[in-house]
């Protein structure tokens, strides 16, 4: 059976639009990485994603230990200058056809075919689900959180949610 979270939904539903709006071959990225707490301890499974002014977000998953390192489209890194930054974590919840996955209609890597077979009541469940971390940083204008990215510098970040 296939769970997902529903935070992994923003970051595939901005990936598809970076997509849809076409890559570069000449994006300049700066390796980023960081870690992710809240109350004292490493968040696992979180989504962290960075946007710049003007280019594509960068994403990532933060691990066991709560560490992430940031990609965009496909490459080690976030766009250099200054990038807002969201975190999300919420419980994991059903969605999709399970079956389709493994039954092979839909192929497991392919992100804009599963989200186009979520029906109203997948995405009413993920509308639904409970935020694990404070919500004000599911949201940009909420988050309160940014990164200066410098090529050539370490890019290490630490978030320390607060309630």
């Amino acid at each position: 059976m296939r769970i997902l979270r529903c935070a992994a939904f923003a970051p595939v539903a901005l990936m598809i639009g970076v997509v849809m709006v076409g890559c570069s071959d000449t994006l300049t990225v700066a390796p980023a990485s960081g870690t992710v707490v809240y109350q004292g301890k490493p968040v696992a499974g979180a989504t962290v994603v960075f946007q710049s002014e003007g280019g594509p977000p960068a994403i990532a998953t933060t691990d066991e230990q709560g560490r992430f390192s940031m990609n965009t489209q496909g490459r080690d890194g976030v766009l250099p200058g200054k990038a807002k930054v969201t975190i999300s974590l919420v419980e994991a919840t059903e969605v999709g056809n399970p079956n389709a996955v493994m039954d092979g209609d839909i192929p497991s890597d392919d992100p804009a075919a599963f989200e186009a077979s979520l029906t109203s009541a997948d995405l009413a469940a993920m509308a639904r689900a409970r935020s694990l971390i404070p919500q004000k940083y599911n949201h940009f204008q909420t988050s309160g959180l940014t990164a200066d990215v410098v090529v050539g510098q370490d890019n290490e970040f630490h978030f320390e949610l607060v309630d």
